[in-house]
C-alpha cells in the first residue's frame, strides 16, 4: 500500500511511539480514523516534542495549512469541531506550554 505524506508522518511517528517494534509500526500502518487516534492516545505519555512536531506536520500537510493559521482559525470558531481539529489544537497548545516555559 503506498502511503500519503501525512500517512507517511503518522507512521514514523507511531514507529517512534513503539520504540521502533515493527509489529506496532506495522498495526499503526494498518489502521485509519479512530483506530489510529486510538494507538495514538494510549501511547501519549510517551511522546517527546519532537514527536508532537512530526504529528503537527502530520496535519498540516493533510488540511494544507500551518499550525498558527490553523490556530486562529480555531479560536475564531471558523473551523469544525472535529476529533482531529481537537487533538490538533491539544498537542500545539501543549507544545506552546512547553516552548514558554523552558
Amino acid at each position: 500500500m503506498e502511503q500519503t505524506g501525512t500517512d507517511h508522518v503518522l507512521t514514523e511517528a507511531f514507529t517512534r511511539l513503539s520504540g521502533t517494534d515493527r509489529d506496532n509500526a506495522q498495526l499503526a500502518e494498518d489502521m485509519r480514523g479512530p483506530q489510529a487516534e486510538a494507538f495514538r492516545i494510549a501511547n501519549i505519555h510517551e511522546l517527546t516534542r519532537q514527536d508532537i512536531e512530526v504529528m503537527l506536520l502530520g496535519y498540516e500537510a493533510r488540511y494544507g495549512m500551518a499550525s498558527d493559521e490553523f490556530a486562529g482559525r480555531w479560536a475564531a470558531g471558523a473551523l469544525p469541531d472535529t476529533w482531529e481539529f481537537n487533538d490538533w489544537a491539544m498537542l500545539l497548545r501543549y507544545l506552546r506550554s512547553e516552548t514558554a516555559n523552558n
